[in-house]
């Protein structure tokens, strides 16, 4: 419990790109192991961090994807923050001007590290019901490099991105085409370089009679690619399992994996660890049926099955390979809390340690000891906060930072907060090695 919250008010800032004012408040627990802040510039009053990079300097690079008030339009921004929650970057990113509400993106992935300090950002746009990829290259101020962005409007999606050592940047896309009259969707491996990432130096079709919708991306110690996606198995589009290839840099499919699923998957992420063992994560929750749950596949790098593990009350984003060997899977629950009215059914963001073995051997989730529940009045004036954690990264100092967006009003003093809208803020919360953050006794 947070015996006392910090509140650091930045003063509104003068962003020369694009010519407003930015101001935020910045929340800071006593501890320094959570952080949130409230952003409103051009109403976009939803904000949600995705992916996370550390800088040399220790702080952190954050995509986020902000939102209008209706969650009907969005763009990315791209933030820079110390571990003291002192923000330096803030930038709404808008494709050199030709992002806007009649060019809007419908999807948003990682923040790609690319040579001399840049980064890659990329998205699906869409044009009067066209689909475009947009891609973005933007330095470690937020500006975006003139020549390094394309919006190209053909039937191709988003995809996913990995930096190799040779500079080059490694990517899995969705090509929509047509066979007999009907939409088939199929991945495709696209090599390019990072002086001309937009350019496609190598492509390769990973066959498939099926249709399929990439997800993610990663690559082992010799740089094999592990491309993640959606089976599609019936004409509607409306059934899919996941499906794993292991790949070489020239197409070549060494291995797949057809994973069952109980439902469709709402979360799917795959992760590397150490060893080269696979672990993908298939988390799901449902607010009707007050449940979550997620499954765990495990395979070693030849595609051989190692383990299965089933995780009740946790809707995973994904999990996180340790340099210890542990593995923290990060998510969140629903929880059924009591107000003074009725019952509200939340998320919690959650992790759960797990050990090379994959024991158990801690978890916690965000509650009523910690911020901002713990500083904000009594449930019987709000509806308490939803919090889930999207990403984590393990940081140069040993402790592990999950990111992700705290649901809650905006307007918090006692005079307000009855009649306050409430909002997605950006989040951070910083994990001991345990996985623990707070104080762990009083939970």
């Amino acid at each position: 419990m947070h015996k006392f919250l910090k509140r650091v008010f930045i003063l509104p800032l003068l962003c020369v790109a694009q010519n407003s004012l930015l101001a935020q408040e910045v929340y800071v627990s006593e501890l320094k192991d959570i952080i949130y802040w409230l952003d409103s510039t051009d109403g976009l009053v939803n904000n949600r961090i995705l992916d996370i990079i550390e800088g040399k300097d220790q702080s952190l690079n954050l995509l986020i994807k902000s939102e209008s008030e209706d969650f009907s339009y969005f763009q990315p921004r791209f933030a820079k923050i110390d571990q003291n929650g002192k923000i330096s970057v803030n930038e709404l990113l808008r494709g050199g001007g030709q992002l806007s509400k009649t060019l809007f993106m419908s999807d948003l992935r990682n923040l790609t590290p690319l040579k001399d300090d840049k980064f890659l950002i990329a998205g699906t746009a869409f044009s009067n019901d066209i689909p475009g990829l947009y891609e973005e290259v933007i330095n470690v101020k937020g500006e975006t490099d003139p020549f390094a962005l394309s919006i190209n409007f053909k039937p191709i999606y988003n995809g996913s991105y990995v930096s190799l050592k040779n500079g080059a940047v490694a990517a899995v896309k969705t090509i929509q085409s047509k066979t007999e009259g009907l939409d088939v969707f199929n991945m495709w491996s696209i090599f390019s370089t990072t002086e001309s990432y937009d350019m496609m130096d190598k492509q390769f079709k990973i066959a498939s009679v099926y249709s399929e919708f990439n997800v993610d991306l990663k690559k082992d110690e010799n740089e094999n690619l592990f491309v993640l996606g959606y089976r599609y198995t019936t004409p509607e589009y409306d059934t899919y399992h996941p499906i794993l290839y292991k790949t070489d840099q020239n197409g070549t499919v060494i291995w797949s994996k057809e994973l069952p699923a109980e439902v469709n998957p709402q979360n799917l992420q795959v992760e590397i660890d150490k060893s080269g063992n696979v672990l993908i994560v298939n988390g799901y929750g449902s607010e009707q049926l007050q449940t979550s749950f997620s499954s765990i596949y495990i395979f070693n790098n030849d595609g051989d099955s190692l383990s299965y593990i089933y995780l009740e009350q946790m809707r995973a984003a994904g999990v996180l390979a340790m340099s210890t060997g542990n593995y923290m899977v990060y998510g969140s629950s629903l929880k059924s809390i009591s107000t003074t009215f009725k019952k509200a059914l939340v998320n919690r963001a959650k992790t759960i340690l797990l050990s090379p073995d994959f024991e158990l051997i801690n978890e916690d989730e965000m509650c009523a000891n910690d911020a901002p529940d713990f500083i904000l009045p009594s449930y019987s004036y709000i509806v308490p906060p939803s919090s889930d954690f999207l990403n984590a990264i393990e940081l140069s100092n040993g402790r592990v930072a999950c990111v992700g967006r705290v649901y809650m009003p905006i307007h918090t003093d006692v005079e307000s907060i009855r009649f306050s809208s409430v909002s997605n803020r950006s989040l951070i919360v910083f994990t001991d090695p345990n996985g623990g953050f707070g104080n762990q006794l009083e939970k």
